[in-house]
């Protein structure tokens, strides 16, 4: 009998095999994310796609409103991380200010597989409404001094885990450079997905404990209890951020260090806790700024409780970054943020020193 990668080969070579099979492990993730095990098969399937789907195959497009309808189409469809409302949205998105590139490739006609937004600003913002909001003015490109990337979306379910996303944004900053001399700021807006799953999953010994929660809120827990009229800083805390907009001032730094906290310690199952994280630190980015109440949206707020990040990648440290992170967990953090980073790792640390005292007594 062949093994199942030699028929998977075979059911390739037909037109449309490659469509199927990615149709096909798309329905499989969904039937495992039930309780039905196709491990095997799955890591036929990703092994051939790693294959199928390396650089060399892939074909970088430029999208703009010249594009054709179709594709327009499956843009506002896969957009995950800002939906896209409508036409007139889309349109704002694919402005003068505004990038939008994607990776194509020959087996599947008119399917973008992965596509990145970028917003041409000066500096680096750390809210998302002057870059969604359709009435924001047009800049002219050339007055731009910064390209935010704030959205990156794969668009199959069925090449989920399959690496495009580094690639991808290595070749738009060269496009952008070549394009655009004056940038000279490569950066992110970015969500915290898991943020506020996270501050309420007390029962991750490697996340945010109540005992560590309680560490890292002291240098506010005056502010905190006085506002909330709670005792103990950490039911403070969630006491308002059930109205986290109107105490905004309040929350603003007890938010950005517990932020920080998720970003740079938080595990979940021996990996860092936040997906979005670990793309950027793992592609060489820096950690450069937390932003509290930098996407009020709701989806915003439930998710990430308003929160985001910007990432920076900066060519000389890439590879530095890289190797830091793959090999010992380790992030790089802008100079801004270098003091509290070492704030956090003490409270956690303290935490897990702690927990093996009481464990060996």
């Amino acid at each position: 009998m062949p093994e199942p990668s030699a028929k998977l080969r075979r059911a390739q070579r037909s037109g449309d095999g490659t469509e199927t099979l990615v149709a096909l492990r798309g329905h499989l993730l969904e039937l495992s994310s039930d309780g039905a095990n196709f491990a095997a098969l799955d890591a036929d399937l990703k092994h051939l796609f790693k294959s199928w789907f390396n650089r060399g195959f892939l074909r970088l497009e430029r999208i703009s409103w010249q594009t054709s309808a179709l594709i327009l189409e499956k843009l506002i469809r896969y957009e995950s991380v800002h939906e896209i409302n409508g036409w007139p949205d889309l349109r704002r998105r694919l402005e003068a200010d505004r990038r939008c590139f994607a990776f194509f490739h020959p087996a599947l006609i008119d399917e973008p597989i992965i596509f990145v937004e970028v917003a041409l600003s000066n500096g680096l913002s750390g809210n998302v409404e002057p870059l969604l909001d359709v009435q924001t003015p047009v800049l002219p490109p050339e007055k731009a001094d910064t390209a935010i990337f704030y959205s990156i979306n794969n668009c199959l379910q069925g090449l989920r885990a399959i690496p495009f996303g580094s690639f991808l944004i290595k070749q738009v900053v060269v496009e952008l450079d070549a394009e655009f001399p004056n940038i000279k700021t490569y950066g992110t807006l970015s969500p915290l997905p898991r943020f506020s799953q996270a501050l309420r999953d007390d029962q991750n010994e490697d996340g945010f404990t109540r005992d560590r929660l309680s560490r890292l809120l002291a240098d506010h827990a005056g502010d905190l209890t006085a506002a909330a009229r709670r005792r103990d800083p950490v039911d403070a805390l969630f006491h308002l951020l059930e109205q986290p907009v109107a105490h905004r001032d309040i929350l603003a730094a007890p938010l950005e260090r517990l932020a920080l906290a998720y970003l740079a310690q938080a595990r979940q199952n021996g990996k860092p806790y936040d997906p979005v994280a670990t793309f950027h630190l793992a592609n060489g980015a820096r950690l450069e700024r937390i932003n509290a109440f930098g996407n009020l949206r709701p989806y915003g707020l439930e998710a990430s409780v308003g929160v985001t990040a910007n990432y920076r990648y900066l060519p000389a440290e890439l590879e530095e970054n890289h190797e830091r992170f793959i090999r010992r967990g380790q992030i790089r953090v802008s100079t801004d943020l270098f003091r509290e980073h070492k704030t956090v790792a003490a409270a956690w640390r303290a935490t897990r020193e702690m927990q093996q005292r009481g464990r060996r007594h």
